[in-house]
């Protein structure tokens, strides 16, 4: 505990509470007061920012993108295989599998690069990428792999309106497949 006088009050002799280099020391009332005042200043509301209007667009696309990934390829009642382990389920019960990371967006919604996959593969077992980039390779060719190894280091930056295109697209597809 420090005692001192208060630079703000200048009371002389109490417990000081903050020491602050542009006004000296404070006691405990005026450091009270001082943050009440500051929380009042800070508390406003901010304005809604882009991003995070492009961030709702964002998980939409995910959403959507990851139904009409697991409904591809389902047979007439729903079932499909894991493109990893070849476990069948149906398509609920299936996890949007990427080869390559979906942290880089341009290829996350890349046909190509996403299928089903069994939640243990994707998830407990980190999307078993050898047996996922193989796959890749059966099934759109080595040209494709090597398209999607470029695209997954280069940057692309999504804007409105594109996303909203493609939330229409897949949900346009989806509305074909859920038929199942």
């Amino acid at each position: 505990m420090r005692i001192g006088d208060c630079g703000q009050c200048e009371s002389r002799q109490v417990k000081i509470a903050k020491s602050l280099p542009s006004s000296g020391l404070w006691c405990y009332k005026c450091n009270t007061e001082r943050l009440k005042n500051a929380k009042i200043k800070t508390s406003a509301p901010r304005p809604l920012r882009t991003s995070s209007a492009l961030q709702a667009l964002v998980k939409q696309l995910d959403k959507i993108f990851s139904i009409y990934t697991r409904t591809r390829d389902a047979n007439e009642h729903g079932f499909t295989a894991c493109v990893t382990c070849g476990i069948e389920s149906h398509w609920v019960d299936m996890d949007c599998g990427h080869c390559f990371s979906r942290g880089n967006f341009a290829i996350r919604w890349d046909e190509r690069n996403v299928h089903a996959q069994c939640r243990t593969c994707n998830r407990m077992k980190d999307g078993c990428f050898e047996d996922f980039e193989a796959h890749v390779k059966r099934a759109h060719g080595l040209s494709a792999h090597a398209e999607l190894l470029s695209l997954k280091n280069s940057v692309r930056k999504l804007e409105r309106q594109e996303l909203e295109s493609m939330i229409d697209k897949y949900r346009n597809l989806n509305q074909q497949n859920i038929s199942i």
